[in-house]
Parts: structure tokens; C-alpha cells; sequence
């Protein structure tokens, strides 16, 4: 979930876009753009995306200014899947059958 605030009395509309990069000088690429000004978007982390990375967000108005702020620190994802195995089964406790 990538949430945000951004106000302006005039913001142009769908004045949102969002972005990530894997270092604070890019390349960026676009998670979302033209958005209206929901505050949050639920974002799918695809398997493009590296596990350590930046957002921007860059806000419009209706005269042209465009206001653009990124996470100061990285965010980091843990794509690693747990792993399990069955180590032993025995045998000899009571036992149950559905009902």
C-alpha cells in the first residue's frame, strides 16, 4: 500500500504519478500514472521489481507546476519464499477419523 498526501487548491486533473527506481537517480519507472487523488494505491510488487527501491510521486497543478518527492530511504522487499519439508512421521498415537 503506497499512500500519500498531496493538496493544492487547483490540482489538474488526474495529477498523480507514481514511480520506482532501484537508486535515487534512476531509472524511474511508472507504477501508476494519470491517477486522480485517491491518497493510496495497493500496488502488486512484480518480479521485475528489485527487492531494494525508491518511490517518487510527482503531483500537477492546473497551471503546469508539478511538485515531485521520493522516499528518502529504500524500501525493501523479501522476495525469498519460505521453504519446508516433513522431517518424520511415526506412527502409534491415537487416532482420529472425520466426522
Amino acid at each position: 500500500m503506497i499512500q500519500w498526501a498531496a493538496q493544492d487548491e487547483h490540482l489538474a486533473e488526474k495529477p498523480i504519478l507514481l514511480s520506482y527506481a532501484a537508486s535515487r537517480q534512476g531509472p524511474w519507472q511508472q507504477i501508476a500514472g494519470a491517477m486522480d487523488n485517491t491518497r493510496s494505491l495497493t500496488w502488486t510488487v512484480g518480479s521485475e521489481v528489485p527487492s531494494k527501491f525508491y518511490i517518487r510521486l510527482e503531483v500537477r497543478d492546473t497551471a503546469g507546476n508539478m511538485q515531485r518527492v521520493e522516499t528518502p530511504q529504500p524500501i525493501f522487499i523479501d522476495f525469498s519464499k519460505p521453504s519446508a519439508r516433513i522431517v518424520d512421521v511415526e506412527a502409534g498415537g491415537p487416532s482420529t477419523s472425520p466426522q
